[in-house]
């Protein structure tokens, strides 16, 4: 078991440079991979009473490779920083119904994994639509503390 000691105060004088990693893997209703999958990573300000609101700006277009999969490496967005910043995120296939990732936090020298199931869209149905809240899982990238 690792333990980790740190205050908030520590955290914010960590360098400005490192970056957080989000990985994310999407399948279909049977798991297999979907490659060639768009998914658009927004950062989002969040404001009002309860957060109700948000604007924001698209910081990465990718698509996953043949396993599914992207892997991509952003400047660290959380809880811990005393922001109204998150990142949210569009997963978008043709022939599928869409999903969308909010709220996802990304922390220094951190994965954050998400994986993502599409639905395939059947003609004469209602789309099918997933919205997914801080399901993540995160695993340090390296153990050197």
């Amino acid at each position: 078991m690792i333990r980790l000691n740190c205050s908030i105060r520590t955290y914010y004088r960590l360098n400005v440079q490192e970056t957080g990693s989000l990985e994310v893997i999407v399948t279909d209703d049977s798991n297999r991979p979907l490659p060639s999958t768009l998914i658009r990573i927004a950062k989002l300000s969040y404001t009002g009473h309860y957060k109700e609101f948000a604007e924001g700006v698209i910081v990465k277009e990718v698509y996953t490779d043949n396993n599914g999969k992207v892997h991509v490496h952003l400047p660290p967005l959380n809880e811990l920083m005393n922001t109204n910043e998150y990142y949210a995120a569009s997963v978008m296939k043709e022939g599928y119904g869409n999903s969308y990732l909010y709220y996802i936090q990304l922390y220094p020298s951190i994965n954050t994994i998400f994986n993502v199931y599409l639905s395939p869209r059947i003609e004469g149905q209602p789309e099918k639509v997933r919205l997914f809240f801080n399901q993540e899982k995160r695993l340090f990238m390296n153990t050197n503390f």
